[in-house]
């Protein structure tokens, strides 16, 4: 019986570790997928103020935001500095 018990500690010890690795790795790939879509959303907001002027880059770029957000609403402007006017 002794014998018994003792496997079972070190079989439930073995798949326990096993289920740390598999946890980890997949926590991993999590943060890994994350990463790759922010920098995909920052490439696609860069890309509209390179290919765009005026109404139609702040139109694109909060296109580019309400889709990552999945908002219908948002507001996309510039804020100027107290005591400095917008040119």
């Amino acid at each position: 019986m002794l014998e018994a018990t003792t496997v079972k500690e070190i079989t439930a010890s073995k798949f326990g570790f096993i289920g740390e690795i598999a946890s980890e790795r997949k926590k991993g790939e999590e943060r890994e997928r994350l990463e790759h879509r922010e920098a995909e959303f920052a490439n696609r907001v860069l890309r509209a103020f390179v290919e765009f002027e005026g109404d139609a880059l702040f139109d694109q770029a909060l296109a580019v935001v309400q889709e990552e957000m999945a908002s219908r609403h948002g507001v996309f402007g510039y804020i100027p500095q107290p005591g400095k006017r917008p040119t």
